[in-house]
């Protein structure tokens, strides 16, 4: 009679284990775990991880002992499916499946680049952003290959503007996102180290929790057809690998239902079948996050709508954290909630604190220049770029309390020996910048320390000195030439320059399209000199016969000839003071120029073979010693019968085809008459 081979049996089920990273592990499988009733039998033993790959290099086994050792490294935190295999002679196994949990020891973040030094000059906008590499933790590693968001316009990076093509929002907003800058998920995404390739953003303008609606000439998907479109889009490629984020509900009670109760009832129950629907995906780690205080906004501000908007938002909440607790244990997924409402309510008790001068005004009626920083909301009910890094901040302090991600390096700042920054001199820890405009009495050096903070309050930081420095250009007793350059000391930013003697010419124009160009003090000293200036610009000829040209230069200039014989060359909206000497004023294509003669007999040349766009003011216009003149005259159809002098009020208007050329202030028209060479010139 033939003898039937019995397989092994799983007699007794391996227990779990721990590691600790950096220790030796070692753990032998128990005789009594695998068991075969066949006498004589003997059984052999093998090792993989549970979906049949490698052990990773770290781990051993060894079949003769049923003997596990090792010892993980940092890059091995986490659990470890581990399948052993008993298989006897006639090749029948079995198998059992059991974790070991390589728990984490805190190592300190190290400093990999050094920060170099800084300077800025005064006056200068100073911006500094720390390299992202400045420094590292070895704990902070991103155990999620994937981000997937789902909500409203609060997290929507630009899926509706591109639905719209391309026009809703309308101006003002920033690519496509409702606010002054980047949003939370912007600033969330590359602090874990996702890359653009690893997010899959759902989030949608005006969505609702539930299906769908429509916004203008916009089918707007609601949180649950999310879902299903992401459901769609990945079929079997999703699971546990992902970290998923549902952040919505406030477009369901913007317009504070008539029934808030069954709103939110109907509400959290949407956001419960999301999280049913991805739980039976296969997601384990899902992020939540609740309502801000609706009653905050300025449109419930000025709805008179705050108390009930804050009830609703109350309600929500208390309903979704109850709903969580009940859905994580059911579903075997962990979810986290990030109080976003508790966000809310810190910024209003003090707003101060976060350098908030006004969290009730949106920032788009502003019309004079502010700090768009010290706002929180952008329009009547979405945040600033500034809140929005706050509220990454919420989502990020949840996720390491609740042991999410495994360590996160917070970043901060003061000076070299612990005291504060200068006032001048801010330091946003979210997007690692420093910031700020010295003046002439911050002169001097600044050695700011920058501090890295993981999880546990481990610190590394790193020492960069900060010059900030009055620019001053001083040139030679020849003859000069000095162009401003970017990145030279002289950049034609906010640099005071004295050329001395010579025949120097000095040019700012060069820079002019640079955004922070201008705001230069020019000292041409004596010889006779050529300067073209920029923007907002101060120049004085001092002596000397100079030639100074602004019709290159963006306006606001203030140029005075001083002693000599000085030739102007205008461009638009500045100031020209000949000083003493005969000076000569040729206006351009520009216009709105104040023009001073001085001292001595000058020319206004108020035409130059084109019309100005706009009229130039002649301030001290001399009867018998100054002249106006027209070049091209004969081309353009000038004539002493077609010019026409106005009185307005005090000043004379000379006019030509309805188009006022020039304002002669103070003067009387019934005192010149353009047939006088003495008074008008035609060329």
């Amino acid at each position: 009679m033939a003898v039937v081979n019995n397989a092994p049996i799983v007699a007794n089920l391996i227990a779990d284990q721990n590691a600790k990273q950096g220790t030796a592990f070692n753990f032998q499988i128990p005789t009594n775990t695998f068991t075969d009733i066949d006498a004589g039998d003997i059984l052999t033993y093998s090792a993989t991880l549970e979906n049949g790959n490698a052990l990773p290099n770290w781990l051993t086994f060894n079949s003769t002992t049923r003997t596990f050792s090792g010892t993980p490294t940092n890059d091995n935190v986490g659990n470890l499916n581990v399948k052993v295999a008993a298989t006897d002679k006639t090749g029948a196994s079995v198998n059992d499946t059991f974790t070991i949990k390589v728990q984490n020891v805190n190592t300190a973040p190290i400093l990999k680049n050094p920060l170099l030094d800084q300077t800025v000059k005064v006056n200068s906008t100073f911006t500094f952003t720390l390299p992202k590499d400045t420094f590292s933790d070895p704990d902070a590693v991103n155990p999620y290959k994937n981000l997937v968001i789902f909500g409203d316009s609060l997290s929507d990076t630009g899926n509706a503007y591109k639905a719209s093509g391309n026009t809703f929002p309308p101006s003002p907003n920033y690519q496509g996102r409702l606010s002054n800058g980047l949003i939370w998920v912007d600033y969330f995404a590359p602090d874990l180290q996702f890359t653009n390739q690893s997010i899959q953003n759902y989030a949608f303008l005006g969505a609702n929790t539930g299906v769908s609606n429509t916004f203008g000439q916009i089918t707007v998907p609601g949180l649950l057809t999310q879902i299903q479109q992401f459901k769609t889009v990945n079929a079997n490629s999703i699971g546990k690998d992902g970290l998923y984020v549902i952040w919505t509900g406030a477009n369901d009670f913007l317009n504070l239902a008539t029934d808030p109760t069954q709103a939110v009832t109907n509400a959290v129950t949407n956001i419960s079948s999301a999280i049913t629907t991805l739980a039976g995906l296969g997601a384990k780690e899902i992020v939540v996050g609740n309502l801000s205080d609706l009653g905050a906004t300025p449109l419930s501000i000025a709805n008179n709508n705050v108390a009930n908007a804050r009830a609703i938002s109350i309600g929500f909440n208390a309903a979704l954290t109850q709903a969580l607790t009940n859905l994580e244990p059911a579903l075997n997924v962990d979810l986290s909630l990030v109080d976003i409402f508790g966000l809310s309510t810190a910024v209003q008790t003090n707003p101060a604190n976060y350098k908030f001068t006004n969290i009730t005004q949106p920032l788009i009626t502003v019309t004079t220049p502010v700090n768009p920083d010290q706002y929180a909301f952008w329009d009547d009910v979405h945040p600033t770029t500034r809140l929005h890094q706050l509220v990454t901040d919420t989502f990020e302090n949840t996720l390491l309390n609740d042991g999410v991600i495994p360590d996160l390096i917070k970043y901060s700042a003061t000076l070299a020996d612990g005291s504060n920054l200068p006032d001048w001199l801010n330091f946003n820890s979210t997007t690692r910048t420093f910031s700020g405009t010295p003046n002439t009495g911050n002169v001097g050096k600044l050695d700011v320390k920058v501090i890295a903070t993981d999880k546990a309050g481990a610190t590394v930081n790193d020492i960069f000195t900060l010059a900030v420095n009055q620019s001053t250009t001083v040139g030679t007793p020849g003859d000069d030439k000095l162009i401003a350059t970017p990145g030279s000391q002289f950049d034609g930013q906010n640099n005071i320059v004295f050329t001395g003697a010579g025949k120097d010419e000095l040019d700012l124009s060069t820079v002019s399209s640079l955004p922070n160009s201008g705001n230069n003090i020019v000292d041409l000293g004596s010889g006779d000199d050529t300067i073209f200036v920029n923007k907002s610009d101060r120049a004085f000829g001092s002596d000397g016969n100079d030639t100074f040209d602004a019709r290159d230069g963006q306006g606001n200039n203030r140029m005075s000839g001083g002693l000599g014989n000085d030739t102007f060359y205008l461009g638009s909206n500045d100031r020209a003071l000949g000083g003493d000497g005969n000076d000569i004023f040729r206006v351009g294509l520009g216009g709105g120029n104040l023009i001073s003669g001085g001292a001595g007999t000058d020319q206004f040349w108020i035409v130059n073979a084109e019309l100005p766009s706009s009229a130039n003011t002649v301030l001290d216009f001399q009867l018998g010693t100054d002249v106006i003149g027209i070049s091209g005259a004969v081309s353009l159809g000038i004539t002493t019968s077609t010019l026409k002098l106005n009185q307005v009020g005090a000043d004379t208007a000379i006019v030509f085809n309805n188009q006022t050329l020039a304002t002669l202030t103070g003067i009387q028209a019934s005192s010149l008459s353009l047939t006088d060479p003495k008074q008008f010139v035609f060329a």
